[in-house]
């Protein structure tokens, strides 16, 4: 998503003669507000100066909504900025959130995988599609990553998996066919028997598909894969 485009809100003048800045708050960010608008009195009857200051404060709140957009930041870290927000750029006392912001579900992958795949088998795909998913998904990144542990939203750590992936064998050769993914692992596979690019952007699309549906069931504050390449970079492998 792009940011959003500056538009400065209409600004009209309270009975003191004083510019007031209005605007909606935007919904994904009401729960951190508390509120549902913005009503800030930019204290200047000149009207130059009133869009200098509403510019100021209308432009730091875009900041945030962008970044909540993006995903980039957990729901922790979203509520201290838009906190820090009221507190020190409008400078509007505010009460503590007291909503339930920050709870989520305690999933590990295990048993993300397993709803996941629930998930998975009802959507309006064709059977192949659904057989190659469910498939990577289950046998092979689920061993990768364990079923026990929690789940991950390091960076780090998916760009560590897609390498991993990067250096495994294409299965359609007999040698290869029927090993677990710990003997994988161990190998080292001749350049021309690697997986080929397109799998393997299919299994980090299927990745990135996995997360995005662990952050949208509240499995993790935000998707760690948002910016992974699908596109598999070769220099990657040692």
């Amino acid at each position: 998503m792009a940011k959003k485009k500056f538009e400065l809100p209409k600004l009209v003048k309270n009975k003191d003669g004083y510019y007031m800045l209005r605007f909606r708050i935007s919904k994904p960010l009401i729960i951190y507000f508390r509120k549902e608008q913005i009503s800030k009195s930019l204290e200047v009857s000149n009207k130059k100066v009133a869009i200098q200051k509403a510019h100021i404060f209308h432009s730091k709140y875009l900041d945030i909504l962008h970044i909540e957009s993006m995903s980039l930041l957990s729901n922790y870290q979203i509520q201290e900025m838009v906190d820090d927000y009221l507190n020190n750029v409008i400078k509007q006392p505010f009460v503590k959130n007291k909503i339930e912001v920050y709870h989520r579900q305690e999933e590990n992958y295990g048993s993300a995988v397993k709803k996941f795949v629930t998930w998975f088998e009802d959507k309006d795909v064709t059977k192949r599609t659904k057989n190659h998913n469910i498939d990577f998904i289950t046998q092979i990144f689920l061993p990768l990553v364990g079923a026990k542990n929690s789940i991950t939203t390091n960076f780090v750590d998916i760009i560590k998996l897609k390498n991993q992936l990067a250096k495994f064998p294409n299965r359609n050769y007999v040698e290869y066919r029927y090993l677990s993914v710990e003997e994988m692992l161990k190998l080292k596979v001749p350049k021309d028997k690697l997986v080929s690019d397109s799998r393997l952007k299919a299994f980090v699309k299927t990745i990135k598909m996995f997360f995005k549906f662990c952050y949208r069931n509240k499995f993790i504050d935000f998707d760690p894969s948002v910016d992974v390449i699908p596109f598999p970079i070769k220099y990657t492998i040692l």
